[in-house]
């Protein structure tokens, strides 16, 4: 018997609607109550969360209505809610609370949000393809990133892994900072040949130019945190840029990172790089509202 053989239309509506009238105040126990409804609750939710109209404080709900239908949402893990999920997450405002709320509701399907995803990608192709990037590297397809209940996520089918992080390297060619530790997150060593290559363009044009100093270092971490080692060549650059810093740059360091033990290594940063999570700079603002369409500009042809 399915749920929506067990709960009323009439039910359904009139627990989902309370959204629509608690707002911000949503109550523990209302909420228990929608998750209960399980997959009947689905067509409600995503009604709320595709009228736009709703997303807007003065609405009823005071915005918070479509908030707390994509974390529901999110909870349940019906399959057929991710299209719906991915359309309002391409048209929300970055920094919108609804944001942090529809990446955290995909990144609760782990793999199983991949299909989805890049059935979006191929609608809204390159202006996509940053936000897809992110969310991918954060759903931990290695078999190294493993967590309970990953089978039931279906985290072990292998196309799925391959097709995530073919996403990743294009993100990465176009995009080599961001890129190189999105691919880090992921966790698949295949990447590393593609990071040694980038690095040493990064090498050729740089000259030793401090301006290079963090998308060098960023593309070796990549490297070492994928198990990979870096030639002497690349060594060496790190070594120079290293000497080169400037005291503003030694006394950012010294606030916001740990010296490597190997001082021919970069400097590994205790984060884990996601659109919402800290910045790397130490700002204490969401990378999305900080560095990221800095980083996003940075390119090895610019010297």
């Amino acid at each position: 018997m399915t749920n929506t053989e067990i709960f009323s239309t009439q039910t359904i509506r009139q627990r989902i609607d309370v959204l629509l009238n608690q707002g911000e105040a949503l109550t523990a126990s209302a909420r228990a109550d929608i998750v209960a409804l399980g997959t009947a609750a689905t067509p409600e939710l995503i009604r709320i969360l595709e009228d736009r109209k709703l997303w807007d404080d003065q609405a009823p709900g005071e915005g918070f209505a479509p908030i707390y239908a994509a974390e529901i949402l999110g909870e349940i893990g019906d399959p057929d809610a991710l299209d719906a999920l991915y359309v309002a997450f391409r048209k929300v405002d970055r920094d919108a609370i609804l944001d942090d709320a529809l990446t955290d509701a995909i990144r609760a399907y782990g793999q199983a949000a991949i299909p989805a995803g890049l059935r979006a990608l191929e609608s809204w192709d390159d202006p996509f393809l940053a936000d897809l990037a992110f969310l991918f590297s954060e759903l931990n397809t290695s078999p190294a990133n493993q967590v309970e209940g990953a089978e039931q996520l279906g985290l072990h089918d292998p196309e799925l892994h391959r097709k995530a992080l073919q996403v990743l390297l294009k993100f990465f060619i176009k995009y080599p900072v961001p890129g190189a530790e999105l691919l880090a997150n992921f966790g698949d060593p295949v990447a590393v040949d593609a990071l040694s290559v980038a690095m040493d363009r990064y090498i050729a044009s740089a000259k030793d130019d401090p301006k290079y100093r963090r998308p060098i270092f960023a593309l070796a971490d990549a490297i070492k945190q994928l198990g990979g080692a870096l030639r002497g060549e690349q060594k060496g650059a790190i070594m120079r840029l290293k000497a080169n810093r400037s005291a503003s740059e030694v006394a950012l360091d010294k606030l916001h990172a740990k010296d490597s033990a190997d001082d021919s290594q970069t400097v590994k940063k205790d984060r884990h790089l996601g659109r919402n999570e800290p910045c790397w700079c130490g700002s204490g603002r969401k990378y999305k509202r900080c560095h990221l369409n800095d980083d996003l500009a940075e390119s090895p042809d610019e010297a």
